[in-house]
């Protein structure tokens, strides 16, 4: 009878399953734009207490990942307000390529909303495949490049 059985060639399946949180990342605007009109020690201080009870609420249920950003995407949760550019765009297409294979839970961005480098940000998060949930800081309002105060010509 083994004999047989093993002549009828069995098929053994196999399942393993692995239980993994998704991810949640969080990335922080780093660009000087932010603190132009508020203060830049309140600011750090309010980031860092959302992100810490963010962290301690959610941590059973994610696996978090923070960022900051500004020309470039960097794995860094410090803020130093420095950078002169800033690329959501970059944002978007860093994320796509560092976790495009993962399970992105969500994305938290946390920015003024002003970008002046890289292409229109609405396009670049179509990549990502994940809800991405902003938060505005700072001065939201875009500042006028250039500016007529009066004008002399000749009748």
């Amino acid at each position: 009878s083994i004999v047989s059985f093993l002549l009828l060639s069995p098929l053994i399946k196999s399942n393993n399953s692995r239980l993994e949180k998704p991810l949640l990342i969080v990335a922080k605007d780093n660009s000087q734009s932010l603190i132009a009109k508020t203060d830049s020690n309140e600011l750090k201080k309010q980031l860092e207490n959302f992100t810490d009870q963010l962290n301690s609420k959610l941590e059973d249920k994610f696996n978090f990942r923070n960022y900051t950003f500004d020309a470039t995407l960097n794995e860094s949760d410090e803020i130093d307000f420095k950078g002169k550019q800033t690329n959501i765009g970059k944002l978007f297409s860093s994320i796509d390529e560092r976790h495009g294979s993962e399970n992105i839970g969500a994305i938290i961005l946390m920015s003024d909303g002003n970008y002046n480098a890289g292409s229109n940000p609405i396009y670049s998060s179509e990549r990502v495949k994940a809800p991405i949930f902003s938060i505005l800081l700072g001065d939201t309002i875009q500042q006028k490049d250039l500016l007529i105060s009066s004008l002399n010509y000749n009748k």
